[in-house]
């Protein structure tokens, strides 16, 4: 018998009863959800597989960075570190890079790309790319916008580029503290698989530098590995 066939109350019952079936399937994730992700967050790197025990630690050194206040650290600790860097060419980026660290662009202006045009940012991204190209002999691979600005279309022109735009895994951002107790919890707090940290080269260099020992020591008694960005994300370095 038809659909049609049916009394008015049995076709009314029947479509009722289709209907919340098909509700349920779809809020069971048989059928894809058609809602896009944000914009802004399609693209944009945070973190490493959770299913490694590795870290990578990063640091944003802002318009200039002082390369004695971490870098020798960091050499004798033996952690492969991410610097982002600006402005012009620097002396200390070469030495980073000979030593096993990484030295990625955060602009050349240390603009924030939201609020420029696609033009200028092309022109801010290009003068950081040959910058680090000319003090390391190789090109960088990660771009982290300042102050973590970043939208659809910086994130197109970054992949134009060949760049991947790195933040942070969400939380783990340690700028400044009171103390060095402020600044030893606060990294021991950010033990993670697959965790991006990353540390502004702001604190006082003796409290932080105290402060990353004992952290570090205790991230490998954990059993954390302290990897390369690039390795951590599993792209070219």
């Amino acid at each position: 018998m038809s659909h049609d066939g049916l009394p008015a109350s049995w076709r009314s019952r029947w479509r009722i009863g289709l209907a919340l079936l098909l509700a349920a399937i779809n809020v069971g994730g048989f059928f894809p959800s058609r809602r896009q992700p944000p914009a802004a967050s399609i693209g944009v790197l945070r973190q490493g597989s959770p299913r490694w025990p590795w870290m990578a630690i990063t640091v944003d050194t802002g318009t200039g960075g002082d390369p004695d206040r971490l870098l020798p650290l960091f050499v004798q600790l033996k952690v492969p570190v991410t610097f982002f860097v600006s402005g012009p060419p620097r002396t200390w980026w070469g030495l980073a890079t000979r030593d096993g660290m990484t030295v990625e662009s955060q602009t050349f202006g240390y603009i924030n790309l939201t609020t420029h045009t696609t033009r200028q940012d092309e022109r801010d991204l290009i003068a950081s790319l040959a910058a680090i190209r000319q003090a390391t002999g190789r090109r960088p691979y990660f771009l982290r916008p300042p102050y973590g600005a970043v939208d659809a279309r910086v994130i197109r022109l970054a992949a134009r580029l060949g760049l991947h735009v790195v933040l942070w895994t969400p939380g783990h951002y340690i700028a400044s503290a009171a103390s060095d107790r402020h600044l030893l919890e606060g990294l021991l707090a950010h033990a993670g698989p697959g965790v991006i940290l990353a540390i502004s080269d702001e604190p006082p260099a003796a409290p932080l530098r105290l402060a990353l020992t004992v952290a570090v020591e205790s991230f490998r008694a954990e059993g954390y590995r302290l990897v390369p960005l690039a390795q951590l994300l599993r792209a070219p370095g």
